[in-house]
């Protein structure tokens, strides 16, 4: 995550997205994968998080890294 900071523009948000989906592709692994479970719950809590950040950067004028 700290070589985003690093980064500017498209490279910066492209990254970003990046790790995002990334934690997200380990979660969907280990649940259906290894533990062989079908649960939703942990999408809702990313998508959860996402409307906070939104929320918070945009309406409530945060800066990305404290949203």
């Amino acid at each position: 995550m700290a070589l985003a900071f690093g980064l500017e523009g498209y490279a910066a948000d492209l990254f970003r997205k990046l790790l995002l989906t990334a934690t997200l592709c380990v979660g969907f692994n280990f649940l259906f994968g290894i533990a062989g479970q079908i649960a939703f719950s942990h999408i809702a809590f990313y998508g959860i998080g996402a409307y906070g950040v939104v929320i918070l950067g945009f309406q409530l004028d945060f800066p990305l890294p404290l949203a």
